[in-house]
């Protein structure tokens, strides 16, 4: 598992060099019979990866772009919702 989440982190570098989107959704990266890994970077390059165990069900891609917005969208409130320690919150 590590070395395809790995090899993942190293397609994505790949793809983002080449794509220069803004918003980078990458799609499948990588396939297995049990598992299926997707990938996507935000414009400050952080990158998301999902591994999910193959269902029997066809996931659709706008189904995983919107998991990973809502991924992003949750690490900004977390960041925008933290504070350092000492430092009042108001």
């Amino acid at each position: 598992m590590n070395n395809i989440t790995i090899s993942c982190i190293a397609i994505i570098g790949k793809q983002a060099t080449a794509m220069k989107a803004q918003d980078m959704y990458l799609g499948v990266l990588f396939s297995m019979e049990d598992l299926s890994v997707y990938g996507y970077m935000t414009n400050t390059r952080i990158k998301f990866i999902t591994v999910l165990t193959v269902p029997d069900v066809i996931i659709k891609d706008l189904d995983m772009k919107n998991l990973h917005h809502k991924g992003q969208d949750v690490a900004r409130w977390r960041d925008e919702n933290t504070y350092a320690m000492g430092v009042p919150a108001c």
